[in-house]
C-alpha cells in the first residue's frame, strides 16, 4: 500500500510540474499574439488545464481541509488505493487530457509557426570577413597542433620549431582579423544602427533647443511661437510618460 501511495504521489508531482509549465507557456503565447481570438483561446486553455489539474490532484491526494472534498470523493487515491478510487482518478484525468489535446491541436497552427531565418545579400557580404578569419584561425590552430606533435618527438629540430612559430603567428593574426571583423560588422551592419544614430541626433538637437528655450525663459526673452496652439501643446504633453511630463512642466 505504501509503495502504491508513493508511486501515485510521484506521478501527481510530475503532472503538476508539467501542467504548470504548460500554463505559463499559454500565458506567454497570449501576451505575444496580436490576434484577440487566439489570445482568449490561450488564456482559456491555461484556465482549463489549471482547473483540470486541481481536480485531478484532489482525487489523488486528500486535502488537509476535509470540507474541500466533494461528496463523490470519499477517499483520495494515495490514502485508499482501491479500484473505485482509481476509477475516480481516471475520470478526473480525462478532462485534463482533453484540454491538453485541444491545446496541442490549436498551438501548431501556421499562425504561430516561426518564420524561417533569411540572410540578406548585404548580411551575407558582411559575414564573409568573419567566416574567412574564423576559418583561417581554425586551420592555423590545426597546423600548429600538428607541428607541436612533431616538436614533441624532436624538440631540437630547428625547421619544426620554425614551422610551429609560423603557425602560431598565423593563428594570432587570424584572431586579430576576426575581432576586427566582428567590431566592424557590429558598428556598420547592425540592424537598426543607422536609425538609432539618427534618433540620437534628433534627441540631442531637441535637448539643445529645450536648453536654449529654458535660458530664454529665465531671461524673459523667450519669443512666442504661433505655429502650435496651447491646446495642441498640452495634448502632446499629456501623451508623454510621467517622467517627461514632469520634466517639461518644470521648465515653464
Amino acid at each position: 500500500m505504501l509503495k502504491h501511495a508513493l508511486s501515485v504521489l510521484s506521478a501527481a508531482t510530475v503532472v503538476a510540474k508539467h501542467t504548470s509549465a504548460l500554463c505559463n507557456a499559454c500565458r506567454l503565447a497570449s501576451s505575444k499574439t496580436s490576434n484577440p481570438v487566439a489570445k482568449r483561446h490561450f488564456v482559456q486553455s491555461a484556465k482549463d488545464v489549471a482547473n483540470s489539474t486541481a481536480n485531478l490532484v484532489k482525487t489523488i491526494k486528500l486535502p488537509k481541509d476535509l470540507n474541500d472534498i466533494t461528496d463523490t470523493i470519499i477517499q483520495a487515491l494515495d490514502q485508499d488505493f482501491t479500484e473505485e478510487n482509481r476509477q475516480r482518478c481516471v475520470e478526473a484525468a480525462k478532462p485534463l487530457t482533453d484540454a491538453v489535446d485541444e491545446l496541442t491541436t490549436f498551438a501548431p497552427s501556421p499562425e504561430f509557426a516561426s518564420m524561417p531565418a533569411k540572410i540578406s545579400p548585404e548580411a551575407r557580404k558582411a559575414k564573409e570577413p568573419i567566416v574567412s578569419a574564423g576559418k583561417a584561425m581554425i586551420d592555423g590552430a590545426c597546423h600548429m597542433v600538428t607541428a607541436a606533435k612533431q616538436l614533441a618527438v624532436n624538440p631540437k629540430d630547428p625547421p619544426t620549431y620554425q614551422l610551429y612559430s609560423n603557425h602560431s603567428k598565423s593563428v594570432s593574426e587570424a584572431i586579430k582579423r576576426l575581432v576586427s571583423s566582428i567590431k566592424t560588422c557590429l558598428t556598420i551592419y547592425t540592424p537598426g544602427q543607422r536609425e538609432c544614430d539618427e534618433s540620437i541626433d534628433k534627441l540631442n538637437r531637441s535637448i539643445r533647443d529645450l536648453d536654449q528655450a529654458s535660458l530664454a525663459a529665465i531671461s524673459q526673452s523667450l519669443q512666442q511661437r504661433t505655429e502650435k496652439s496651447l491646446r495642441k501643446t498640452d495634448s502632446l504633453i499629456e501623451g508623454l510618460p510621467d517622467g517627461y511630463t514632469i520634466y517639461v512642466s518644470s521648465m515653464y
